[in-house]
C-alpha cells in the first residue's frame, strides 16, 4: 500500500513540476523589487556600476550580478530568468530531500508530500513566475543547510571541509538577500556544538589554539565584511520613521501574522473579501502556535531549528509586507505543522476536519497554478488577464492591446522591453 502511495505522490509531483516548467513561457511579470533589480543588472552589465536611476540601492549585488552575466551572454530574457528560478527551486528541493531524510527521519512518502504541499502553496506558484531573488536564494540556502546537516554526522576529517563549503554558500546567500544573515547562527551552531571540536580544543597546544582562534576570527571578519558590503538598513529606518517602538512592534507582528494567515488559507489577501482579511491574523496566530508546538515536540534542537528560529526572528523585525518573505522556510512550516497536527488528529472528530483542510488547500493550489498558467499563455491579452494595477499602463504600452490611463515611467518601459 505504501509503495502505491509513493508512486501516486511521484506522479503528482511530476505533474506539478511540469506545471511549474511551463511558467517559463510567461510574459515578463513586473514587481516593485524586480524593476530595480533588473535595471541594476543592466547598469552593471554596461560597466556603470550597481546603480538604479544613477544611485546606489538597498539591494545586495548577488542577483543583479548573475543577471548581468546572463545579459552579457544574451540569456537574460524573461523565459531564461524564469528557467533560472526553476533551477534554483529544483536545487533547493533536492537539498531539502536530504535534509528531511537526515534531520527529520522522513520516509520517501513523507518527503514527497512535503515537496508537494510546498509546491501547492500560492507563494511558490506566484513568485516562481517573477524574476526575483527568492527561488535563487531558496536553492542556495537549502544547499548550505544540507551541508551543515551532513556535517553534524561526519567524522573529524570531512567536517572542516563541509563547514567551509557551507560558509561559502552562506556568504553567497547574504549577497543575494539580506535575510541571508539568518544562516549565520546555524553555521555557528553546527560548528561549536560538535563534541569533537571541544575535545580538539582541550588536546591542542596553546599555539594550535591560537591558530584556530585566528582562523575563526578571519572567517568572522570576512563574514562581517560581506554583510557590511552587501546589506544596508536605510529602507528599514525610513519605513519606521515617526513610529514609537511599541507601535512598530505591533505593526510588524500584525504583518507577519497576516502573512501566516494567507499561507494557511493558501490565497493572497488582496483577493479575499474584507471580512476574511480581518480574520487572517487570527488564523496566523493558530498556525504560529501549531508550528511552535511542532518544534517543541521534536526534542533536541539542531541546525534546522536554529535556522528556522533565526529566520523567523529576522522577519519579525522586518517592517515590510509580502508573503514571499516566508518562501525559504515554507517546507519547514509544513513539517512542524504536520508534526503538531499528527498529535491533534488522534482525536477522531478532528481527523475529518484535517482531511477537509488538506483537500481544500490542494484544490486552491491547483487553482492558483491553473490561473498562473492562463496568464502565462494569455498572449497580447496579458495586460487584461494579469491583475496588476501598478504596472498595467506599462503592459498596455508594450503590448498595445489596451488603453493607457497614465503615461508609464519610461525607465520601467525600457526595463520591460530589455528583458521581455
Amino acid at each position: 500500500m505504501t509503495g502505491a502511495r509513493v508512486r501516486i505522490s511521484q506522479i503528482v509531483l511530476a505533474v506539478l513540476a511540469l506545471g511549474y516548467a511551463v511558467q517559463a513561457a510567461t510574459p515578463l511579470r513586473l514587481h516593485p523589487d524586480n524593476v530595480p533589480l533588473l535595471a541594476i543588472a543592466e547598469s552593471a552589465a554596461h560597466g556603470t556600476g550597481f546603480l538604479f536611476r544613477g544611485q546606489p540601492t538597498v539591494f545586495p549585488p548577488g542577483y543583479p550580478a548573475v543577471v548581468a552575466v546572463l545579459f552579457r551572454l544574451g540569456l537574460a530574457h524573461s523565459w531564461e530568468l524564469i528557467a533560472f528560478n526553476l533551477f534554483g527551486l529544483a536545487g533547493g528541493f533536492l537539498a531539502l530531500r536530504y535534509i528531511l531524510a537526515r534531520r527529520f527521519g522522513a520516509t520517501p512518502l513523507a518527503t514527497l508530500n512535503v515537496c508537494i504541499a510546498s509546491l501547492l502553496s500560492f507563494v511558490f506558484i506566484r513568485y516562481v513566475a517573477i524574476p526575483l531573488t527568492d527561488p535563487y536564494f531558496f536553492g542556495v540556502a537549502m544547499a548550505a543547510l544540507a551541508l551543515l546537516v551532513s556535517a553534524e554526522g561526519v567524522e573529524k576529517r570531512p567536517f572542516p571541509g563541509r563547514v567551509l563549503a557551507a560558509w561559502a554558500l552562506v556568504a553567497l546567500a547574504i549577497s543575494i538577500r539580506r535575510v541571508g544573515v539568518a544562516l549565520i547562527p546555524p553555521l555557528v551552531w553546527a560548528t561549536v556544538s560538535r563534541k569533537e571540536l571541544r575535545e580538539w580544543v582541550r588536546q591542542r597546544s596553546a599555539a594550535a589554539k591560537a591558530g584556530g582562534i585566528a582562523a575563526a576570527a578571519g572567517l568572522a571578519g570576512a563574514t562581517g565584511w560581506i554583510v557590511a558590503r552587501t546589506s544596508t538598513l536605510r529602507d528599514f529606518h525610513s519605513v519606521l520613521a515617526g513610529y514609537g517602538w511599541w507601535a512598530a512592534v505591533r505593526q510588524i507582528v500584525g504583518i507577519r501574522l497576516t502573512e501566516l494567515g494567507e499561507m494557511t488559507a493558501n490565497l493572497p489577501r488582496f483577493i479575499l473579501p474584507g471580512t476574511m482579511q480581518s480574520a487572517l491574523p487570527w488564523i496566523g496566530v493558530a498556525l504560529a502556535g501549531l508550528v511552535a508546538a511542532g518544534m517543541w515536540m521534536g526534542g533536541r534542537w539542531g541546525t534546522i531549528e536554529v535556522f528556522f528560529a533565526s529566520y523567523a526572528a529576522v522577519l519579525f523585525c522586518w517592517p515590510f509586507s509580502d508573503a514571499r518573505f516566508w518562501l525559504p522556510v515554507i517546507p519547514f512550516l509544513i513539517v512542524y505543522l504536520w508534526r503538531a497536527a499528527n498529535r491533534c488528529l488522534r482525536l477522531e472528530f478532528l481527523q475529518a476536519a484535517g482531511g477537509a483542510y488538506v483537500g481544500v488547500y490542494a484544490i486552491l493550489g491547483v487553482l492558483n497554478l491553473s490561473l498562473s498558467t492562463a496568464v502565462t499563455f494569455s498572449g497580447r491579452n496579458f495586460p487584461n488577464v494579469y491583475q496588476d494595477g501598478m504596472y498595467r499602463d506599462t503592459y498596455c504600452t508594450v503590448f498595445q492591446s489596451c488603453a493607457i490611463t497614465t503615461a508609464p515611467d519610461p525607465l520601467i518601459v525600457h526595463v520591460y522591453q530589455t528583458f521581455r
